[in-house]
């Protein structure tokens, strides 16, 4: 599936849009996975995300973490065109 990028503001809220791709902000940077685990000590913690491991993600409303992994159900793959 390929996304155009957005053109200025988008109309879908970050939240309407986090859950339905894997990889954000939050879960694509480890610095930030390791502090939510060990230093924030959420419940669930951000997941990093690593390709074909989406059903890891746990979903985590309160720290930004939409997306919820489901077992034997990939992902929809989402490229972004420049």
């Amino acid at each position: 599936r390929v996304m155009p990028r957005p053109s200025g503001n988008s109309d879908v809220p970050f939240d309407d849009f986090a859950a339905r791709t894997p990889c954000s902000p939050f879960s694509s940077n480890p610095v930030h996975c390791l502090r939510s685990k060990y230093f924030y000590k959420h419940d669930p913690p951000c997941v990093y995300h690593c390709l074909g491991k989406e059903f890891m993600l746990k979903e985590n409303p309160e720290i930004g973490c939409y997306f919820r992994g489901t077992k034997g159900k990939p992902a929809e793959k989402t490229v972004v065109v420049t």
